[in-house]
């Protein structure tokens, strides 16, 4: 893994950005060429294609959630060494490391979490937004 800190704003799984991207793809993959697509095959060729880019494009960004989660694990002073921001609904107050080893983050509202399960869910904050889950239930009724 590189030694370079990695930006918790450049991971995104929000929906809305990732069909953006997907958009972005089709609209470039269609007009490359700068042509009309008016055959079948060649649709359907440029269509496996950008399939296959989007998953590319998935895959990346569940990489760098990854990365990221792993780079900063178990390590709350080198997220804060790199200043790293991390936008969450309850304000840190401290953060503690308990006999046992594991790392306690405190916030201002005397809640606490484990630091490492905030941070996955920091790195993977997209996925556990409670719309997302909801949009989904109503595409399935």
């Amino acid at each position: 893994m590189k030694d370079d800190k990695l930006d918790i704003n450049d991971i995104t799984l929000a929906p809305n950005d990732l069909a953006r991207a997907c958009l972005d793809m089709i609209i470039y993959g269609l007009t490359k060429d700068e042509e009309v697509v008016d055959n079948k095959e060649d649709a359907y060729d440029i269509v496996c294609d950008l399939i296959t880019e989007i998953i590319y494009e998935i895959k990346r960004r569940i990489k760098r959630a990854c990365e990221f989660y792993l780079r900063y694990k178990d390590k709350p002073q080198l997220l804060k060494e790199e200043n790293i921001k991390c936008e969450y609904s309850k304000k840190i107050v401290e953060i503690s490391q308990l006999p046992s080893g594991e790392w306690i983050i405190f916030f201002e509202d005397g809640d606490f979490m484990g630091y490492n399960e905030w941070l996955f869910r920091m790195a993977f904050k997209d996925v556990f937004e409670e719309d997302v889950f909801e949009d989904n239930e109503k595409g399935d009724e």
